[in-house]
């Protein structure tokens, strides 16, 4: 009898300290669990101190470990996985961001260099098309007092041609004068006087021409001299008029340095506006 007794009580004993081997390994799944960590046989019986032949050898335990460990193998795979292709989406998006935004940058400067330069560039050409155009107002002016001092010169030489040798032709003010280089010839020097006042009535004469072309004349403030009254009388009044309509039409697009070598030519050589 005392023998029996030992027996169940090593049996009930051992019942016993398997219950306490299940109960803290259901603790430490729970656990494992609880903190996400992987469930194994390692894992399991390092955490409830048990063995892992222990583990193997209770069919209940072993199957439940393989059970959770099949799946957090497959959540390991899955979900992870997923998470870093997400994140790998992002960073690719990021970057492809940020070098499109450093290109839109370097354009902006490199637009931005450029207006700068044109804006340079024009205005160093309006600084020199305001030289250009000083330079052609002087050289305008300058032609214009050319033609003068030409006329002139022209009025001189033939005063020079018609009066005597003992005369002197002398320019005062703009106007051409005669005087006795020796000796007192008053007859000589009235002569002269003569063929100035002939050579001036020359100059602007209104024979021989229409009143309406003498009209246009004295309206554009052209004197009628020898080759122009030759040159009108050359040809019709409507050709003449034509040419003064071409004088017209130039002189409103720029100046005209001299009008009656303009109308002259434009009679000759038949110009229409």
């Amino acid at each position: 009898m005392k023998h029996q007794r030992n027996v169940e009580g090593l049996r009930q004993n051992a019942l016993k300290k398997r219950q306490e081997a299940f109960d803290r390994v259901e603790a430490a799944i729970k656990q494992l669990i609880k903190e996400n960590r992987s469930i194994n046989f390692k894992t399991v019986a390092e955490v409830a101190e048990v063995s892992t032949a222990w583990l193997y050898k209770e069919p209940e335990i072993k199957s439940r470990i393989e059970h959770l460990r099949e799946a957090g193998t497959r959540k390991q795979k899955s979900v992870p996985s997923l998470q870093k292709a997400t994140d790998a989406s992002k960073d690719a998006k990021y970057q492809t961001l940020k070098r499109r935004v450093q290109d839109i940058e370097a354009e902006n400067r490199g637009l931005r260099e450029h207006l700068e330069a044109i804006h340079g560039r024009q205005r160093v050409l309006a600084d020199e098309n305001e030289v250009l155009l000083r330079e052609v107002e002087r050289l305008t002016k300058s032609l214009s007092e050319a033609y003068k001092e030409v006329e002139r010169l022209k009025q001189k030489s033939q005063l020079l041609q018609q009066c005597p040798s003992n005369l002197e032709v002398t320019d005062q003010e703009g106007s051409f004068h005669l005087s006795a280089s020796s000796g007192n010839v008053p007859h000589k020097v009235d002569s002269a006087k003569e063929k100035i006042t002939a050579i001036s009535t020359r100059k602007s004469p209104s024979t021989n021409v229409s009143t309406k072309i003498q009209a246009e004349l004295d309206t554009l403030e052209i004197q009628l001299n020898l080759t122009l009254k030759k040159t009108i009388s050359s040809v019709s009044e409507k050709a003449t008029l034509l040419a003064i309509e071409a004088l017209k039409e130039a002189q409103s697009k720029a100046e005209v340095p001299n009008p009656a070598g303009f109308l002259v030519r434009a009679i000759k050589e038949e110009w229409i506006p």
